[in-house]
C-alpha cells in the first residue's frame, strides 16, 4: 500500500486475522498475513497514518492498496477529502501603564495557531481604530502585508501560519489625539 501525498505510517493494528505490517521509508506499507486464508474468509488490518499538517486544503487523496497471493492479485482504492482544521486566535496588547494623551503609541497583535493544520497563506487581521487614534504604521515583518484605510487597518498574511505556532507580531504604531481622555476599546479581528 504506498501512501499518497505525504501520509506517513503510524501503525497497524490486526482486525481479523495476525498480520506483520512494516513501512519502508515510512510511506510504504507492506503486510503479511500470518497463516493460510481458507475460502470464503477475509482477513482485515487498520492502518493508520498521519496527515502532516502544511498538506494543502481540501486535498482529494486516492489511496490504493493491492493484495498478491500465489495465483493472482487484487487492488481496492478508497477516495478520501482531507481537509485543514486550523484553530486562530489572536491577542492585541500595548506597553503597560497608562497611554499619555499627544504621544505615539505601539498595538502588538499576535496571531497564534492551535492547529492540528497549519492555516495557509491568505489570513486576514483587521483593526478599525478609534477616532481619538491616528494610525501612522502597521507592519508584520516578511509575514504580513498591512494597509492603512482611514482608521482601518488591515494585515494579510503572505506565508502559512503554521500548526503550533505564532506568525511574526503585527505592530500597529498611532497618535493619540491631544484631547483623548477616558476608555477607548479597541478590537482586532482574524478571518481565514
Amino acid at each position: 500500500d504506498p501512501l499518497p501525498n505525504g501520509l506517513l505510517f503510524v501503525r497497524a493494528t490486526d482486525v481479523a486475522g495476525t498480520w506483520d505490517c512494516s513501512a519502508s521509508l515510512g510511506a510504504d506499507v507492506n503486510c503479511v498475513l500470518d497463516g493460510p486464508l481458507v475460502g470464503g474468509a477475509s482477513a482485515t488490518v487498520d492502518v493508520v497514518v498521519s496527515v502532516p499538517s502544511d498538506l494543502p486544503q481540501d486535498l482529494a487523496v486516492v489511496n490504493t492498496a493491492t493484495v498478491t497471493w500465489p495465483s493472482g492479485t487484487d487492488t481496492g482504492s478508497d477516495n478520501s477529502q482531507l481537509v485543514g482544521s486550523a484553530d486562530l486566535s489572536i491577542a492585541k496588547s500595548h506597553p503597560t501603564g497608562p497611554v499619555v494623551a499627544g504621544t505615539n503609541l505601539i498595538y502588538t497583535l499576535n496571531v497564534a495557531n492551535a492547529g492540528p493544520s497549519d492555516s495557509p497563506a491568505g489570513v486576514i487581521v483587521t483593526d478599525t481604530l478609534p477616532s481619538v487614534y491616528a494610525p501612522l504604521t502597521a507592519v508584520g515583518g516578511d509575514d504580513w502585508e498591512c494597509t492603512i484605510t482611514g482608521q482601518a487597518v488591515s494585515c494579510e498574511s503572505l506565508v502559512p501560519v503554521v500548526d503550533e505556532t505564532s506568525a511574526a507580531p503585527i505592530e500597529i504604531e498611532v497618535t493619540v489625539a491631544a484631547d483623548a481622555i477616558g476608555q477607548h476599546p479597541n478590537t482586532a479581528a482574524i478571518s481565514e
